[in-house]
C-alpha cells in the first residue's frame, strides 16, 4: 500500500489531531511515533505497577516528542493525549491492555510564553488544575469542596516559599524551616492533590496528562522549569508529555554549567567534554531514551503521495510531496525547479509546519496573473525560505545581489558574494588556474559571463559543504532562473530590447550600439566555461595538447569560405554553407595574439576579461584568430543574425541565408522547423508573426537548473570514436536527444507533460563527413590553425604512439584522410586504395611507415601543388 499525506488548507496555522483508529494510524506519517508512545507508556504503567510504594526514587513519567520546528511535535503529542482521554472505536489502544484499562484527564496544554521568575511552570498547572475544578464543580458535597480546596492553598503557599527572594524569606528560625520544608511539602502536596482532583471528577484510579509544548523557548527559564517538572511533578498519578526541540535544550543546560563552572574552566580544573558529559547525564535522567518519542525526517515523507484539499472542498493529487511543490511553483508563477534522483529541491521544505504554508501560499494563487504570482513567491522566497535556511552573513550577501538590477553587472556581483563566503583564504591555492583567471580582481565586470560563474558554483558544489552554505548556492542559481526567464520575457516582447531614446550622458557605454539584449548582457558570451568543463575527448595524439571544445582557430580562412558561399551560394553543396555557419555560430570571442609567443595554436588570451571591450559581442570583421567554443553555440543561437553581422561580409551572408528558398542553410532549415513545429502545436490559432518569439523559446536556456542539467548531461556522452568529424557529429546527434519534461500537462492526459529540448541541432550533426573533400579541407583550414594543406604526410607524427603490430589499416588510412584531406579528393582516392591494397588488416609500426613514405612518394609525382591550393 503506497503512503499518502492530505492537507487540507486552512488548517496550517494549527496543530492536527487525528483519531486514532487502526485504520487511520496505518496511514498516518506517524505511525511509527504513535506506536512508540503507547509502547513507551505500556512499559511504564507495567513497571509502575510493580514498584514498591516504599522506595525513596519515583519513577520517571516524562515522555518526550522531540524534532526540529515544524515538525509536527504539537499535533502527536495532542493526539496521543486525545486517544488517552477519548478513545476511539477500533483505537489502537486496543493493542495496549495496560493502558486501555485505565482512565486519563488531560489538562490545557501548557504554555511557555507565560512564564516568567514569578510565574513558573508550577503556577501554570496549579492554575489551569483549578480551572479544570471550577468547570467541574459540584453542587454538594461541601466536606470534599472543603478538603481540596484547603490543598490547592497549601500548594500555593509552599509555591510562594520557594519562589521568595532572600529580603522576603523569613527571620524566625521555626519559620526558615517551615520555608525549607516547602519543597518537600510541594512535591507530596502536588501529588496529594492529584489524587483528590481525579476522585473529585470521577476517576479515582486514573491518572492526569501534563502537556507541554516548546518549554525549551523560553531560554531564560527553560532550564529552571525543567528542574522543577524533575522534582515535583515526577508523580505515580500524573503522566507528563512534552513537545521539545532537545539540542536546544542541551545548548541552555551548557550554557547553565558553564556560568556555574566559569571559573574551574578558566583555571583547567573543568573542562569543555566535562561540561558536555554533564549535560547529556542530565538530560538522560530527565527523559529517559525508552520514553523518547523522535519525529519523522523529512526524507521519510518527501516521497509519500499527496491530495490537497482546498477551502472549497476541491482536490488535487500528486505523485509526492518532493514533485509537488515544484509543480506548483511552475504552474503558479513559471519558474523551474527541479529534484534529481539522488536528491530533492531544496525549494521543498523540510518541515511540515513551512510545507504546509507553502502550499496554502501556491494553492491559493490564481492561476491567470502570473506577474503578481511571482512576487508574492519572491517574497516567500527571499524572506522566509532566507529567514530558515540562511545565517545572517550570507542572507545580507543575498539582499546585496538582488539590489543588482543591471544585467552586465549581476556576474560580477554574483561571484563577489561567492568569494566572500568562499575564497577568503585560498587565493594562494587557486593560482595560475582558471578559477584564478575568474576571480581576479582587475576582471572588466562585463566580461565576466553567466558560465564562470556557474562554473564556480559547481566547482563548490562538489566539495564537502555543509548544508548550510549548500542552501547558499542553491539561492544564487535560483536567482539566476528567476533573472534568466525575466530577461528573457523582456526580450519576447521586443526582440532587440535596446533603448533607442536620445539622452544626454557623460561618456560612452561600452554597449553602445552593440544592442544588447539584457538576457544577452547577463549571459556575458558563455552559459559553460569550456576551460574548466571540456566537454569533448581530447586528442588521440599525445603530440596535440589542444582542447577539441575550445581552441584558437583561424578568422581568414573562415572568411575566405564565407566569401566562397556568397559567390556561389547557388551551386555550392548545402554542408558547406552549413559547416561556416557551424563556426560562426561556436565562435566566442575574438584572441588577441600580439602577445602570443612562437605563434603557438594553443594560445587562449585567457586575460581577456581584463580588457574594456565587451569582448563576447566584439566586431570580428578585422581579426585573424577566434576562440571557437562549441559551448557558445547555445548563446549565439538566441540571436542568428546578429551573429553572422560580427564577421567580415557576414551582412551579405545574412542576406543570401534569410532569402534561401531552398533552405540550404541551417538559418533557413531552423527557420523552417520552428515554423511547423508551430503549426503543429498551435493548430488554428497559428500565427506566422509569432515564429520569432517561439523560436526564441525553443532555442534559448532560461533556467540554471537547466543549464546544469544540460552540462551533466553533455559530460557523459559516449565516444567510441576519436576523429573531430566522428565526434563533432556524434554530439550534434546526443545533443539533439536532450530532453526534459516541464509541469505543464498537455491535453492528451495526466501524466503528457510538455518537453523541452533542442532537437533543431540535429541538422548539423550530417555535416561533418571526413569523405567530402569540400568539408574535410575546409575544416581543416579553419580549424587547425597553421595547417598548410600539404601533401607529405608526417610519417613521424603517423607512427607516434603506435603499436609494435597489430595496427588496424582502417584507423591508420582515417587518420591520414582527417589530417590529409587532399586525399579524399575524387581525384585522389585511389592513390590510398592503391597502396593500402598491397597490406594486411593489420599493420607493423615498420608497414605504416612503408605506407606513409609511398604514398608520400606517388603524392609527389601526380599531385601537381594542389596542397597549396586547397586550403
Amino acid at each position: 500500500m503506497s503512503q499518502h499525506l492530505y492537507f487540507n488548507i486552512g488548517q496550517e496555522s494549527r496543530p492536527v489531531i487525528e483519531k486514532l483508529t487502526e485504520q487511520n494510524v496505518k496511514k498516518s506519517l506517524f505511525f511509527e511515533q504513535y506506536k512508540n508512545a503507547f509502547d513507551s507508556l505500556s512499559s511504564y504503567l507495567k513497571v509502575l505497577k510493580t514498584k514498591d510504594e516504599e522506595e525513596n526514587e519515583p519513577l520517571n513519567n516524562i515522555f518526550a516528542f522531540i524534532g526540529e520546528r515544524g515538525a509536527g511535535k504539537t499535533s502527536c503529542m495532542l493526539s496521543v493525549a486525545n486517544e488517552l482521554t477519548n478513545k476511539s472505536e477500533n483505537s489502537i489502544l486496543d493493542n495496549y491492555q495496560e493502558v486501555k484499562k485505565l482512565t486519563f484527564h488531560k489538562l490545557s496544554m501548557i504554555d511557555p510564553s507565560f512564564f516568567d521568575e514569578k510565574h513558573g511552570i508550577i503556577a501554570e498547572i496549579l492554575a489551569s488544575l483549578y480551572n479544570e475544578y471550577r468547570i467541574t464543580e459540584k453542587s454538594n458535597n461541601s466536606f470534599e469542596k472543603t478538603e481540596i480546596l484547603g490543598k490547592f492553598a497549601d500548594l500555593q503557599k509552599d509555591f510562594n516559599c520557594l519562589l521568595a527572594s532572600d529580603a522576603e524569606k523569613p527571620y524566625d528560625d521555626l519559620e526558615q524551616l517551615v520555608s525549607l520544608s516547602a519543597a518537600v511539602n510541594l512535591r507530596a502536596n502536588f501529588g496529594e492533590l492529584v489524587t483528590m482532583f481525579m476522585k473529585y471528577i470521577g476517576k479515582p484510579d486514573g491518572k492526569l496528562i501534563i502537556m507541554i509544548d516548546d518549554i525549551d523557548l523560553h531560554t531564560n527559564q527553560a532550564t529552571i522549569m525543567v528542574e522543577q517538572i524533575r522534582k515535583y511533578l515526577v508523580q505515580p498519578n500524573v503522566v507528563i508529555l512534552l513537545a521539545i526541540k532537545l539540542d536546544q535544550l542541551a545548548m541552555l543546560k551548557r550554557q547553565q554549567y558553564t556560568i556555574e563552572y566559569k571559573v574551574l574552566l578558566e583555571k583547567g580544573k573543568v573542562s569543555e567534554e566535562v561540561i558536555d558529559e554533564m549535560v547529556e547525564r542530565y538530560l538522560t535522567k530527565l527523559i529517559p531514551f525508552d520514553q523518547r518519542i523522535f519525529m519523522p525526517k523529512a526524507q521519510e515523507f518527501l516521497g509519500w503521495e499527496l491530495t490537497i484539499k482546498s477551502i472549497q472542498g476541491e482536490t488535487e493529487d500528486f505523485s509526492s510531496v518532493r514533485m509537488a511543490i515544484p509543480e506548483l511553483i511552475f504552474r503558479k508563477t513559471r519558474y523551474l525547479f527541479y529534484n534529481t534522483a539522488l536528491k530533492t529541491s531544496y525549494i521543498v521544505p523540510r518541515n511540515l509546519r513551512e510545507l504546509r504554508s507553502l502550499l496554502k501560499l501556491l494553492v491559493g494563487m490564481p492561476k491567470s496573473n502570473t506577474a503578481n504570482n511571482k512576487e508574492q513567491f519572491k517574497k516567500y522566497f527571499f524572506e522566509n525560505w532566507v529567514l530558515n535556511n540562511l545565517n545572517t552573513e550570507q542572507t545580507n550577501c543575498i539582499y546585496d545581489l538582488l539590489k543588482v538590477t543591471d544585467a552586465f553587472l549581476f556576474n560580477a556581483a554574483a561571484l563577489r558574494i561567492i568569494k566572500k563566503q568562499f575564497f577568503l583564504e585560498r587565493d594562494m591555492v587557486l593560482d595560475n588556474s582558471e578559477i584564478s583567471n575568474i576571480l581576479n580582481e582587475n576582471n572588466v565586470v562585463y566580461n565576466i559571463s553567466l558560465g564562470d560563474v556557474m562554473a564556480i558554483i559547481s566547482y563548490l558544489e562538489k566539495q564537502d559543504q555543509p548544508v548550510e552554505k549548500l542552501h547558499f548556492l542553491f539561492m544564487i542559481r535560483s536567482i539566476y532562473s528567476m533573472r534568466l526567464y525575466e530577461f528573457y520575457d523582456e526580450r519576447t516582447e521586443d526582440s532587440t530590447n535596446v533603448s533607442k531614446k536620445q539622452e544626454r550622458v557623460i561618456g560612452l557605454s561600452p554597449f553602445e550600439n552593440l544592442e544588447l539584449s539584457n538576457y544577452e548582457k547577463l549571459v556575458g558570451g558563455s552559459f559553460v566555461n569550456s576551460i574548466i568543463t571540456d566537454i569533448l575527448p581530447k586528442a588521440a595524439s599525445s603530440a596535440d595538447t589542444r582542447s577539441r571544445s575550445v581552441r584558437m582557430i583561424s578568422l581568414t580562412q573562415l572568411n575566405l569560405l564565407l566569401s566562397e558561399c556568397i559567390e556561389h551560394f547557388d551551386e555550392i553543396p548545402e554542408n558547406v554553407i552549413m559547416l561556416s555557419e557551424f563556426f560562426m555560430l561556436c565562435i566566442s570571442r575574438y584572441i588577441d595574439t600580439k602577445d602570443r609567443k612562437n605563434q603557438d595554436s594553443n594560445f587562449l588570451e585567457l586575460g581577456y576579461r581584463k580588457t574594456a571591450s565587451v569582448r563576447y559581442a566584439e566586431d570580428l570583421k578585422s581579426r585573424k584568430y577566434a576562440l571557437f567554443d562549441l559551448n557558445s553555440f547555445m548563446c549565439n543561437i538566441v540571436d542568428i543574425e546578429r551573429c553572422y553581422n560580427r564577421f567580415l561580409n557576414g551582412d551579405a551572408f545574412l542576406e543570401k541565408v534569410k532569402n534561401d528558398d531552398a533552405k540550404k542553410s541551417f538559418y533557413a532549415k531552423v527557420k523552417d522547423l520552428t515554423d511547423k513545429r508551430t503549426r503543429e502545436r498551435d493548430g488554428e490559432v497559428y500565427k506566422a508573426k509569432d515564429i520569432n518569439h517561439k523560436w526564441l523559446s525553443w532555442a534559448s536556456i532560461r533556467n540554471a537548473e537547466i543549464l546544469e542539467d544540460l552540462i551533466e548531461y553533455q559530460k557523459e556522452i559516449s565516444y567510441s570514436k576519436a576523429s573531430e568529424f566522428d565526434i563533432f557529429s556524434h554530439y550534434f546527434m546526443e545533443l539533439s536527444a536532450y530532453k526534459r519534461m516541464t509541469y505543464d500537462r498537455t491535453d492528451n492526459g495526466k501524466e503528457d507533460y510538455y518537453e523541452l529540448g533542442f532537437s533543431f541541432v540535429k541538422v548539423l550533426s550530417g555535416i561533418f563527413n571526413a569523405k567530402d573533400y569540400n568539408i574535410a579541407r575546409w575544416f581543416k583550414a579553419i580549424y587547425d590553425v597553421g595547417y598548410q594543406g600539404s601533401t607529405a604526410i608526417d610519417v613521424k607524427a603517423l607512427i607516434k604512439g603506435r603499436q609494435v603490430d597489430g595496427n588496424r589499416a582502417d584507423t591508420v588510412r582515417k587518420y591520414i584522410e582527417e589530417h590529409y584531406p587532399v586525399f579524399v579528393k575524387q581525384e585522389n582516392v585511389s592513390i590510398l586504395d592503391d597502396v593500402f591494397s598491397q597490406f594486411s588488416d593489420k599493420l607493423s609500426k615498420a608497414e605504416i611507415e612503408k605506407i606513409a613514405k609511398r604514398i608520400n612518394e606517388i603524392a609527389k609525382s601526380k599531385i601537381d601543388g594542389s596542397s597549396s591550393t586547397d586550403a
